[in-house]
């Protein structure tokens, strides 16, 4: 089937319950394949229960929805392509090409297997793409890949190309197998990134096979905030599959808030999946990155942060294995490469954590030029701690590697002349409260070996570091050659 026009509008349900639609399936008990559904247009609207399907109900495969639009709104509508139960065949996907694509009020593209065969992929290429809110039905707006209860099948996966992806108000992006087969992987490459407000990216298994992995590759900032809002690839309890892993790349900022999080988790027997993430900052304020584990073996959290790594109030980045005394799981390894600063403050309780309780402890490696506010210990406390402790296991090695600093690049030059400068803060050694400084020339040694020296050098006295007294004032005062005006420095 294939769809022309302008404008083309879908919308409603008739009273006697037929909604708008437009379809391409294979019939119960006949075979061949679908034809599937192909649109183009300027403008494409589906809204208040229309949809828009391919499938097949008996042996044969189910088509594609395919469509090229510059503004596409589903509102309460959905696009979907699925083999049915008891179907034998493969759903064709959803494949959408436009310049801005909404999803509200639960609408929904999906590509998944109730019957015997694979589910097809969801592919969306957009400048801007906004999925928005959950329906009164209780459906949350968003990407579904699925292998569904009973299915024999991999779930396809999701392709997100965009230049910026808002997933908001309870929305999702996920790849779940319920059946038999793998859950698809997603990936998003994309300028920016909003997970808000109970909004999820997520891979999921329930059974013996694979969780999927999530790759996300942005160039500007990652946004992930609220309570459930996060980044998750796990497996249910009594499944035997493994967790996927969560890749992140190059963004200049993640910022993790609000009881949000990134995790893997592997509430089977099946391992955990690892946490690999390159960014040139994160920011943790009531945020969390874990790989946790019941039983197997724990998960890794490999962070590469190339300038500063915040934690605040009660954030974690942990590899703890299980939650009770009796999971039997091993401690993940954490991983800190070179991070400027990894800063805390002591009394927010803000913890990075390798621990288990009958299993073993995982090793935690941080390589940075300075950690504050946050420190070794060998047991969690109400400050901010790093440990790798077990509770009955083996204690896991805490390593922290300091990159020496060249001083040159710390110093900034002051623009411009500066005749008087006032630091209003007390200085930490003294009580004066202040200290003045005048604009006297470099002095010593010249910038270049051909330029001349200057004719003034300061040599100040020792200052004395004593806590318990009044230190000394100290004045000094210097006049440049052939120049009547004397400048002073008071400490």
């Amino acid at each position: 089937m294939t769809i022309q026009a302008t404008e083309i509008i879908f919308d409603g349900v008739s009273s006697e319950g037929f909604p708008s639609a437009a379809t391409s399936r294979v019939e119960p008990e006949t075979f061949g394949n679908a034809g599937g559904i192909e649109i183009t247009t300027d403008s494409l609207f589906v809204l208040n229960g229309a949809f828009l399907s391919t499938s097949t109900f008996a042996e044969g495969e189910a088509g594609s929805v395919t469509i090229q639009a510059t503004e596409i709104i589903f509102d309460g509508g959905n696009a979907f392509s699925q083999v049915e139960p008891k179907a034998v065949g493969n759903a064709g996907g959803v494949a959408i090409t436009t310049d801005s694509l909404k999803l509200l009020n639960g609408a929904q593209l999906s590509a998944s297997t109730f019957g015997e065969g694979d589910a097809g992929s969801v592919t969306i290429q957009a400048t801007e793409i906004i999925f928005d809110g959950v329906s009164s039905e209780g459906f949350s707006s968003g990407v579904l890949s699925t292998v569904q209860p009973d299915a024999v099948g991999n779930a396809g996966g999701i392709e997100i190309t965009t230049d910026s992806l808002f997933v908001l108000n309870g929305a999702v992006l996920s790849t779940s197998t319920f059946g038999e087969g793998d859950a698809g992987t997603i990936n998003i490459t994309t300028n920016t990134l909003e997970v808000l407000s109970g909004s999820q990216i997520q891979t999921n298994t329930l059974r013996s096979d694979n969780a999927g992995n999530i790759n996300i590759r942005t160039r500007n900032s990652i946004n992930i905030t609220g309570n459930n809002s996060g980044i998750f690839a796990k497996t249910e309890p009594n499944s035997l599959g493994n967790a996927g892993t969560i890749s992140i790349h190059n963004p200049t900022i993640i910022n993790i808030s609000e009881n949000a999080s990134i995790a893997v988790n592997s509430q089977g027997t099946g391992t955990g999946g690892n946490i690999i993430i390159d960014s040139e900052n994160i920011n943790l304020n009531q945020g969390t990155i874990s790989a946790q584990t019941t039983s197997g073996e724990g998960g890794n959290i490999t962070l590469t942060v190339n300038d500063t790594l915040t934690m605040a109030q009660h954030s974690q980045i942990s590899t703890t294995a299980g939650e009770e005394p009796t999971d039997t799981g091993n401690g993940g390894n954490i991983t800190l490469n070179p991070a400027r600063f990894v800063i805390t403050k002591p009394d927010e309780n803000s913890d990075i954590t390798a621990n288990a309780w009958a299993g073993n402890g995982g090793n935690i490696v941080i390589t940075t030029e300075a950690l504050f506010g946050i420190q070794p210990r060998e047991e969690l406390t109400e400050f901010s701690d790093i440990t790798a402790s077990s509770e009955s296991g083996v204690d896991g090695e805490i390593t922290i590697n300091r990159i020496s600093t060249d001083p040159t690049i710390l110093v900034d030059e002051i623009p411009g002349p500066t005749e008087n400068i006032t630091f209003l803060e007390a200085c930490s050694r003294g009580r004066r409260g202040k200290i003045e400084l005048f604009d006297l020339g470099r002095g010593g040694l010249p910038v270049q070996p051909e330029d001349p020296l200057r004719g003034t050098t300061i040599i100040a006295p020792w200052i004395p570091l004593s806590f318990d007294s009044q230190p000394e004032e100290i004045s000094m005062e210097f006049r440049q050659p052939g120049s009547s005006t004397a400048y002073t420095i008071f400490v």
